[in-house]
């Protein structure tokens, strides 16, 4: 599950400078996009889910995450496995 998620944030962070591009200038999708990611990305699930509705946050996501653990399993799986081999299960 780690790798998926390590993968899609990657994935959705590389992407967003690339499609803000389009619409402003190359030093305002970056800057737009590096404020975007801390606050949306970091900041706010942070707050939210480290609350006492973590629990209830965390059923209501697994259906997505689990969609997304079949959808990225080719790519998933083996860096999964790559990372336990060469920094341990632990």
């Amino acid at each position: 599950m780690l790798s998926t998620l390590l993968i899609t944030n990657a994935v959705a962070l590389e992407a967003l400078p690339i499609f803000i591009d389009k619409i402003v200038p190359s030093w305002a999708a970056i800057l737009i996009s590096a404020v975007g990611v801390v606050i949306v990305a970091e900041i706010i699930p942070m707050s939210v889910c480290t609350g006492p509705k973590k629990l209830s946050i965390a059923s209501f996501a697994a259906p997505f995450i689990r969609y997304l653990m079949m959808a990225l399993c080719c790519l998933a799986y083996p860096t999964g496995k790559a990372l336990d081999y060469f920094l341990g299960g632990h």
